[in-house]
């Protein structure tokens, strides 16, 4: 007789074959909540005290005040997304200061998206030096060699000046450190403020490039993912169930798995569960029935079924019965959110935090 976990494996092995065929290394979910780039930091900034900090089991919110003062203050606009970060962070930082999970969001994502330029605009300067190299060495190949190299080299100049004129929105900011980013993520998803949550559940939070510096802020996250996540998702947000489909799938390909899928224990009647919601969703029941988003979630779900027991089975229906409110629409205007196929997803952008959207 075949154990349990062996045939949990079989039944990933053929949805993972399936989605893996289907959109290859990702594919774009539509939702009514949005998604962006990433971005960087700033030193000297007021942050949520560490004192907010969840119990070991993981909490998934902040106490009801906060998230009540959250809801309220989110009636006030936040600054226009074109202006320079240097004219509104002291007003994000100490609206953030007083509870406004929306500017605590802004001020991360602001700050995320100038260090993912700066990181960018750097891989780019080597590249371009590189392909200098190259073409002074290369004044014996042949006419047609010199002039793709050239070409080459032009496309990488052009990505760099268009990263130099975005920059410029980062200026006279100092970058934030890598902990304080991921707490003002943290501040907003606990007021329930749904982008972020699916921000901060993601991992997205942290970045591999400065992970050491964020080791303690990533302990925490470790505790409070699983049931950020699950609250997100339980509103509805489709990214957030997808997400947590396969972190529960054991991180879907055995390839890269997302800190979400490192954060929870593998479970079949979870991954089911989620599946079987996604494939019930209105957002996802809108797509062409031979949508490849549409199917793909539709033969994951088939894949981990039949790998199930028939006490797999039944706790995945009581599962998914317990979250009604996961067949919630997103919210207007349309976007599409980034999702990669081991769970991953694409960052919440600075536009995203104007989203009033807030959990139940």
């Amino acid at each position: 007789m075949t154990s349990p976990g062996r045939r949990f494996g079989l039944g990933l092995a053929v949805a993972v074959a399936v989605s893996v065929s289907v959109l290859g290394i990702w594919y774009v979910l539509v939702l009514r909540d949005g998604g962006a780039d990433a971005a960087t930091g700033s030193a000297g900034i007021a942050v949520p005290a560490a004192t907010d900090a969840t119990p070991a089991a993981g909490a998934d919110t902040a106490p009801p005040s906060r998230i009540a003062q959250a809801r309220a203050l989110a009636d006030t606009p936040l600054p226009p997304s074109d202006q320079p970060l240097r004219l509104i962070h002291d007003e994000l930082v100490a609206r953030a200061g007083r509870g406004d999970a929306r500017a605590a969001c802004r001020v991360a994502a602001e700050h995320e998206r100038c260090d993912g330029q700066r990181q960018q605009l750097r891989a780019l300067q080597g590249q371009d030096a590189q392909q200098q190299a190259l073409r002074e060495r290369a004044a014996e190949l042949p006419q047609q060699a010199r002039d793709a190299a050239g070409a080459a080299q032009a496309r990488t100049r052009e990505r760099i000046a268009a990263l130099e004129t975005a920059i410029r929105h980062c200026e006279g900011i100092a970058p934030a450190d890598p902990a304080t980013r991921a707490r003002y993520w943290r501040q907003a998803a606990l007021a329930g403020h749904v982008p972020s949550m699916r921000h901060y559940a993601s991992g997205n939070a942290f970045r591999f490039h400065d992970l050491m510096d964020a080791l303690p802020a990533l302990q925490t996250y470790r505790g409070e993912a699983e049931a950020v996540a699950t609250r997100a998702a339980a509103q509805g947000d489709v990214a957030s169930m997808y997400a947590l489909a396969v972190a529960y799938s054991d991180g879907g390909t055995g390839h890269f798995r997302t800190f979400l899928a490192q954060s929870v224990t593998p479970d079949l009647a979870q991954a089911l569960a989620w599946y079987r919601l996604l494939d019930a969703h209105p957002d996802i029941r809108a797509l062409p029935d031979a949508d490849p988003r549409r199917r793909v979630i539709r033969d994951g779900a088939a894949g981990l079924a039949a790998a199930a027991t028939a006490d797999e089975d039944a706790a995945a229906r009581r599962i998914a019965a317990r979250f009604p409110g996961a067949a919630t629409p997103g919210e207007a205007p349309a976007h599409q959110v980034g999702v990669f196929e081991n769970g991953g997803m694409r960052d919440v952008g600075p536009e995203v935090c104007d989203s009033r959207r807030f959990a139940e």
